[in-house]
């Protein structure tokens, strides 16, 4: 019986240090899955920091509202008690939370010398351990430190586009937090590109608009199908300031404004429809008449415009000639006037003298034939007088 519980004791000694070795065996696993649930939960904070941020920047192509909501996204996100960025730029926005203007300034006024300039020149984040002052100590009369993290946003090309520095009060920031946060900084860089182009594109797509607006002819650039993708202030004002949003307007809608103010409406949509769907590039010039108050003339210019070999749209100048037209007009009459005027006393001596040369007349005929034509020289001679003048 004793050799049968020494034998039950061995057994469940095995069996214990079997539990043993599978608790330690599992307790291993636990410290493997834990590390693994430590990784993914990090890497799913690096995500979620990662998105807020991108819909934060996405939303705007203003630089001020995107620069604001970076800074607040990443404090927020680097758990940060106060938060800069500044693009170095020539016109040097910033935006900033928990920093004074004061602060702002000195940081803006420095941008070239002290801390910034390290970070241009390594292109490198990198940490400021220094004691707190009173302001950010606040009621607290203990010794304690501040940490500010300066990172540099790099565009593509390299180049430090933009300085974020964020500050926390005693919690210095780990190696592995600067990794994500620099992480996050391309995103910010890459959104800041974006804007970068944005602003270029629209500078010139403005330098165009006021150069089209300088230009005393009315313009309209189109698309192959008829839609307006630009005109100029002059156009407008040939529609005596109406229908200011002509722009990306379809033609069955702005040919209906313009055709309002022509005499001969049908024909004047037949022309566009030539020279815009069925490519007539023949017919590049029409003449229309206004109807209203001003009733003026305007010629059409069309010329087809084109991408390589490509046919991109079509550009269509309106000009006012209603000046050209009336002088053209006036002087028709001018002329049908002084050629009537001038034939009647020409006449009248032609006449005269053609008696004279062949009839037999008596000295007082032919004494009151020439005083005719002398006087109707002289009135001939007055008349061009008058013409030379005008």
């Amino acid at each position: 019986m004793s050799k049968s519980i020494q034998e039950k004791e061995q057994d469940l000694n095995a069996q214990n240090e079997e539990l043993i070795a599978q608790q330690d065996e599992l307790q291993a696993q636990q410290i493997e899955l834990q590390a693994a649930l430590n990784t993914m939960k990090s890497r799913e904070l690096e995500l979620e920091r990662r998105n807020e941020l991108v819909n934060g920047i996405s939303n705007s192509l203003v630089k001020q509202e995107v620069l604001s909501s970076i800074v607040k996204t990443m404090c927020r996100l680097i758990e940060a008690d106060k938060g800069l960025i500044v693009s170095l730029d020539r016109d040097k926005e910033y935006a900033s939370i928990g920093i004074s203007r004061a602060g702002v300034k000195q940081i803006i006024d420095h941008l070239h010398d002290g801390a910034v300039e390290r970070l241009t020149e390594t292109k490198e984040s990198y940490i400021v351990r220094r004691e707190s002052t009173a302001v950010e100590k606040g009621y607290h009369d203990t010794v304690s430190h501040t940490f500010d993290l300066y990172i540099p946003v790099i565009s593509s090309s390299n180049n430090v586009e933009a300085v974020m520095i964020f500050t926390r009060y005693d919690k210095n920031f780990k190696a592995e937090e600067i990794m994500q946060f620099e992480t996050l900084a391309k995103q910010v860089a890459i959104s800041l590109e974006k804007i970068k182009l944005y602003e270029l594109s629209e500078e010139d797509r403005i330098l165009t608009q006021d150069i089209l607006n300088t230009i005393n002819e009315g313009i309209q650039l189109v698309d192959v199908d008829g839609s307006i993708l630009q005109v100029n202030k002059k156009m407008c004002d040939l529609l005596d300031g109406k229908h200011m949003n002509l722009t990306s307007q379809p033609f069955d809608k702005w040919i209906v404004h313009l055709a309002d103010t022509v005499e001969d409406k049908n024909q004047f949509i037949q022309f566009f429809n030539k020279v815009i769907f069925e490519g007539n590039e023949e017919d590049i010039e029409y003449t229309y008449h206004q109807t209203g108050i001003n009733k003026r003339v305007i010629k059409i210019y069309v010329k087809p415009l084109y991408r390589g070999d490509v046919k991109t749209g079509i550009v269509i100048v309106h000009r006012d000639i209603t000046w050209e037209y009336e002088v053209d007009k006036m002087k028709s009459e001018f002329v049908s006037t002084v050629s009537h005027e001038l034939r009647t006393p020409l006449a009248s001596v032609l006449g005269f003298t053609e008696l004279m040369l062949n009839r037999e007349l008596k000295p007082e005929r032919q004494k009151k034939y020439l005083t005719t034509i002398y006087q109707e020289a002289k009135r001939l001679t007055s008349l061009i007088n008058d013409f030379l003048d005008v």
